[in-house]
């Protein structure tokens, strides 16, 4: 019987020993990243390739997701893509701001300067300028002092925002880079010189 509990035991240990290697082998396996994978999203990456081109490698690449690693790396590249979306929204939203300022600074600089000349041509005619023009230039200059610290409070907000997502965008980037074994960029213009 000794013989039959060490050949016994011998099966334990070794059917342990399996059982320990293959749940070894499946967290490495959950753990990598896909190869399919790997392709895919560095063919994104590429400075050529379009905006169409890249949804079209980010519908690949959910096909190609097997592991966890797959899936973490496809959500960190759909947050960058979703970034780079953002800013440009960002850009036309500034642009469209900037636009609708000037034209509402025209028209509001038009009646603040018509209530300046009105009373410009009263101080010109030697004639005592009305109290009511007086406190309606005073209130139209103070409007348009509040809007524009409001404009500038609310543009400063948006730049701070748009910052902070750059930031966010270029260290989701360099981890992407990382995830993917690509070499980190180096700017041709070093920014300590």
């Amino acid at each position: 019987m000794t013989l039959g509990k060490a050949i016994a035991g011998g099966l334990l240990l070794l059917a342990v020993a399996g059982l320990g290697g293959f749940a070894a082998y499946e967290q490495y396996e959950w753990r990598h990243l896909s190869s399919d994978l790997k392709r895919t999203l560095t063919a994104a990456m590429d400075p050529s390739a379009t905006l169409g081109d890249i949804a079209t490698y980010i519908r690949d690449g959910r096909l190609q997701v097997r592991t966890e690693r797959d899936a973490q790396v496809i959500q960190k590249f759909e947050k960058c893509i979703q970034f780079l979306r953002d800013s440009g929204d960002i850009q036309a939203r500034h642009y469209k701001q900037l636009m609708s300022s000037l034209d509402a600074l025209s028209s509001r600089n038009t009646y603040v300067d018509k209530l300046i000349y009105m009373q410009s041509e009263y101080v010109r005619s030697h004639r005592p300028i009305p109290e009511s023009l007086r406190s309606e230039l005073n209130r139209a200059v103070a409007e348009e002092q509040a809007r524009k610290k409001q404009d500038d409070e609310l543009y400063e907000a948006e730049e701070r925002r748009a910052k902070q997502e750059s930031a966010d965008s270029e260290q989701f980037y360099k981890e992407l880079r990382v995830d993917l074994d690509l070499p980190p960029i180096t700017s041709p213009h070093p920014k300590n010189q």
